[in-house]
């Protein structure tokens, strides 16, 4: 026995609806192009942040670098004179050509706190500020002038340093 199903007519305007949610959920030409445009410009945008990343973590390898050229040109100095700097297992390069190196062990200190190096002028004017160190294993370069400066001089400063000093903690005549 066959089963005769009575078809009833869609009303008007259904055919054009359906075909309406169909196009709702394929996205158009026009739309497809934004997303894949929307999809490029953020995947530049992490391109771009990975290579500034990079390129600041290379930087940084130079700074090191260049750190390490001074040290070794600072320590091979024909002038160059080395002594203990009662810091610590501290040593300081002097020399009147290239300027002063530190290398070695300071002691700790707290957070908020870091070791800066000073040229002590001999006719008693304010001492001039040099760079910072940061406690533990400590390297400095500076490109000071030793003309007229009676001694370097170390001090435990805020972290950032100190236009005078605060508290010296090593010295080493000239």
């Amino acid at each position: 026995a066959v089963e005769i199903t009575e078809q009833v007519p869609a009303p008007a305007g259904a055919a054009a609806s359906a075909d309406a949610g169909a196009r709702r959920h394929s996205p158009s030409p026009e739309r497809r192009f934004r997303t894949r445009t929307a999809v490029l410009v953020a995947a530049s945008a992490l391109f771009a942040v990975v290579v500034m990343g990079v390129t600041f973590f290379l930087s940084g390898g130079e700074d090191s670098s260049q750190l390490a050229q001074d040290l070794a040109r600072i320590r091979g100095a024909d002038d160059v004179v080395e002594a203990p700097l009662d810091l610590g297992e501290t040593t300081v390069y002097l020399s009147a050509t290239e300027g002063i190196a530190v290398v070695g062990e300071t002691p700790p200190l707290t957070d908020d706190q870091t070791y800066q190096l000073w040229i002590v002028p001999a006719d008693g004017s304010a001492p001039v500020p040099g760079p910072v160190m940061a406690p533990g294993t400590s390297e400095a370069a500076w490109d000071a002038s030793l003309d007229g400066a009676a001694a370097i001089a170390v001090s435990v400063e805020p972290d950032g340093g100190s236009t005078t000093p605060t508290e010296v903690v090593g010295a080493v005549e000239l």
